[in-house]
């Protein structure tokens, strides 16, 4: 049975608590993908100032209650200190994000094995496969092509590949946004106010 009243819970715990809404609706949408098993799993952080009304036991509890596993990790992000909180179906998944994300942290930005990292991450994270492959095989020299920055400038939540986007957004995009439009329709809204990004 599916947990209505749990997601509506999350919704409104984010995004009255969050400083940032489109944000806290951003990551009412990787739980709500996580839940219904688009995704295996999601890492996203609160920022210092949604630390002053974010209680994490308390979040915590609403993302168990879901029947979702949760982890808490300290981070410095843009020399600032964010807490992560990475999630998902199963401890075993949340554990392996969470050590492929120390790899990661702990990696030259160019050192040769970090698309291979990337792209367990990405895979891990439940993005399409095509799109998964485009972003670590992508040419890191150089700069964004204009076909490139408008596409990123339609999608959210990853990078979408040139060949595949459309199957892309039907296979990950589109079924996160039908299940908000159902269960947690003030986070919807606030994602398709903006008419520059995809929604269905």
């Amino acid at each position: 049975m599916i947990d209505r009243l749990g997601l509506i819970r999350i919704e409104n715990y984010l995004l009255r608590n969050m400083a940032r809404k489109t944000t806290a609706a951003c990551d009412v949408a990787d739980i709500v993908g996580v839940y219904f098993g688009i995704k295996p799993t999601a890492i996203n952080d609160f920022s210092a100032m949604d630390l002053e009304k974010i209680n994490l036991d308390k979040f915590a509890d609403l993302i168990r209650k879901l029947g979702l596993k949760i982890a808490f990790e300290r981070h410095m992000v843009d020399a600032t200190i964010s807490q992560m909180y990475f999630i998902g179906k199963s401890e075993k998944k949340v554990r392996e994000l969470q050590d492929d994300f120390h790899r990661l942290w702990d990696m030259p930005y160019d050192a040769p094995e970090k698309p291979s990292l990337d792209g367990e991450i990405g895979l891990l994270l439940g993005y399409p496969e095509t799109a998964v492959r485009y972003y670590t095989h992508r040419d890191r020299s150089k700069a964004l092509s204009s076909a490139n920055a408008t596409r990123s400038a339609r999608n959210r939540h990853y990078a979408h590949s040139d060949a595949h986007e459309d199957e892309e957004f039907r296979q990950y995009d589109a079924k996160i946004h039908r299940a908000m439009d159902k269960y947690t329709p003030r986070a919807a809204k606030i994602l398709k106010a903006d008419k520059n990004k995809r929604w269905l």
